[in-house]
């Protein structure tokens, strides 16, 4: 199947199923073994190759036990009001900014595994 064409819905598509599973963008890029960058280019629809974009996919569905097509779907279920459009945090960070971001990610992490156990 040819996932290129549909990289906005499919992005916000994961994006809705990593926030509704308690994932974080680095746990996800762990568990599919996508890089981090590489993962932030299919959450903001940015990915420039079809041929890598569609592989990138189906390892995504793949790695999550999900049929291919999964993230072509319309979810189920409402987003909270709470969280941010993917689309309205700025793409320019500063490096230290960026580095601050990636450790609270890892600290949210850290929390929901205490917090589930």
């Amino acid at each position: 199947m040819d996932f290129f064409y549909y990289q906005d819905l499919i992005a916000r598509n994961l994006i809705y199923y990593i926030r509704k599973n308690g994932y974080t963008k680095s746990s996800i890029a762990r568990l599919t073994c996508i890089p981090q960058n590489d993962l932030e280019e299919l959450l903001t629809a940015k990915v420039s190759d079809p041929r890598y974009y569609n592989e990138q996919i189906i390892k995504i569905t793949n790695s999550l036990n999900l049929v291919e097509d999964y993230f072509l779907r319309q979810p189920n279920g409402k987003m909270s009001k709470w969280l941010l459009q993917e689309q309205s945090v700025p793409s320019e960070r500063s490096e230290l900014a960026q580095e601050l971001l990636n450790d609270l990610d890892e600290l949210i992490s850290v929390c929901q595994f205490y917090i589930k156990n």
